[in-house]
């Protein structure tokens, strides 16, 4: 069967409601109407149609068992456009099939989602930290701790594609990787057969600030390049307490993320948050001073062992980034 156009129909009891909030708020251009339909353009192939339920034999649904979904170039500046348009909007989140998406819900109650691919599952982006290699003074660090401890489990968050969870694994650590990409976690996977690794290194999928582990659990915790992703000051100490409710008494924090020379002196955070700026992709991301770093993490209840490093922005725009290895009291 070869299709050439779709055409959704929803058939609303708050019709003039409806048609003002997909035309007026959403900004869709309308194709054609009569006194009882509208029908709006979506792509030259596709369309979305707004009908006046008690103008037709069909019940309206009042919004249950239907999302509409809208694939999005730049997601994060069709949320900001939503919301100054005083549209209720949940906040954006990562997808577990990979990209995020953001959800509201039109005058009739139906559920309207908007997404957009995710960066971390470009195939050139995977292919490149594939490549990457490990932080060396996370391997060597993690080579003198286990040295000492009794245990030997570490939790990688944003594990990516494997780059420091594998050779740890092949230090001798037993390593949980967690990532939100499937297809990051697809590489690492890779990587782990091709070591003969697949024992000592588990990955699944889950986001930062919702760890599927169990409460201290863990003799070891890194997050490397991975909270400077929070879109919000909220997301960021939840990470945080997250990876804190995982660790043992003890157990070092290693992280790696970015840091606020990153951006000019002048520049200013989004309204409402302490220390989320537009970063250099042009989406939210979390930019810390050293004081910030230390006083987030000690809240959470990680004391600072060793200096934190700062390493300067490179050319090519890569940030700023702060380096230190804290420890769970």
């Amino acid at each position: 069967m070869k299709l050439e156009a779709a055409n959704t129909i929803l058939y609303c009891k708050h019709w003039p409601e409806t048609v003002a909030f997909y035309r007026h708020q959403i900004g869709l251009q309308e194709k054609g109407s009569t006194d009882w339909m509208v029908e709006f353009f979506l792509t030259p192939t596709a369309c979305l149609s707004v009908a006046d339920a008690s103008r037709t034999s069909i019940l309206p649904n009042l919004g249950k068992g239907i999302t509409l979904t809208f694939k999005v170039f730049d997601l994060h500046a069709v949320w900001q456009q939503l919301k100054d348009r005083n549209i209720a909007v949940d906040p954006i989140r990562n997808c577990t099939m990979g990209g995020e998406a953001f959800f509201l819900r039109d005058p009739e109650g139906n559920r309207l989602e908007f997404w957009a691919d995710s960066p971390w599952s470009d195939p050139e982006m995977v292919a490149r930290l594939s490549s990457t290699p490990p932080n060396s003074v996370l391997m060597r660090f993690a080579e003198k701790e286990l040295q000492c401890k009794t245990g030997n489990r570490l939790l990688d968050i944003g594990c990516g594609a494997g780059c420091n969870a594998v050779p740890l694994a092949k230090a001798g650590w037993t390593v949980l990787g967690l990532d939100f990409s499937e297809s990051m976690l697809a590489a690492a996977r890779r990587r782990a057969d091709d070591g003969g690794l697949t024992e000592q290194l588990q990955l699944e999928p889950a986001p930062m600030d919702r760890l599927p582990v169990e409460d201290e659990g863990f003799d070891f915790i890194v997050a490397h390049g991975v909270w400077n992703l929070a879109r919000s000051a909220a997301e960021f100490r939840t990470a945080v307490r997250e990876a804190a409710r995982s660790a043992k008494s003890g157990a070092p924090l290693f992280i790696y993320t970015f840091s606020r020379s990153t951006l000019p002196p002048e520049a200013e955070p989004i309204k409402g948050e302490p220390f989320i700026f537009t970063g250099l992709s042009g989406k939210p991301a979390c930019f810390l001073t050293e004081e910030q770093l230390i006083r987030e993490l000690a809240e959470a209840g990680f004391v600072q062992e060793t200096p934190v490093t700062e390493y300067g922005a490179t050319p090519g725009g890569k940030p700023a980034i702060l380096e230190g290895i804290f420890r769970r009291q």
